[in-house]
């Protein structure tokens, strides 16, 4: 497993995520559809297989942190031990209060995509709009 972190402009976020591609060649690339996300969609998926916008909805970091909390008390988040990024993505995740400014990227992606590998959701937000039509349809509202 690889991690690239920082703060990147477009350009950069885009050729480390064709690097990523390259070196690792993954079934799924996760990218969020916010400030950058929607332009990188559009370019990558156009010349990588397995880009998938991921739409946090409304919800705060904190919230989604929360959320995925039952993958991590199963047990089931299996960490490489000697991955030189370790050391700094633990003390992220320890350190994460949820509070707006704070150093949390790790923590949001890692929230994300526990969430989609969990429970399959790339988009809450939809979601729960379908839902709430669905509901509002058999209750001959809508």
């Amino acid at each position: 497993l690889h991690e690239v972190h920082g703060r990147m402009g477009w350009i950069a976020q885009v050729q480390a995520l064709r690097d990523l591609r390259r070196e690792w060649s993954p079934s799924l690339i996760l990218i969020e559809d916010k400030a950058n996300g929607p332009a990188a969609i559009e370019q990558l998926s156009q010349e990588i297989p397995g880009v998938v916008p991921y739409s946090p909805g409304s919800d705060d970091k904190a919230t989604r942190a929360r959320v995925v909390t039952p993958v991590w008390q199963a047990g089931n988040v299996h960490l490489p031990e000697n991955a030189p990024w370790i050391g700094p993505w633990v003390e992220e995740h320890l350190a994460f209060t949820g509070v707006a400014g704070g150093q949390d990227d790790r923590v949001d992606a890692s929230s994300q995509i526990l969430r989609h590998w969990a429970i399959g959701d790339t988009n809450p937000a939809a979601k729960a709009k379908a839902k709430a039509d669905a509901l509002l349809r058999a209750s001959g509202r809508r």
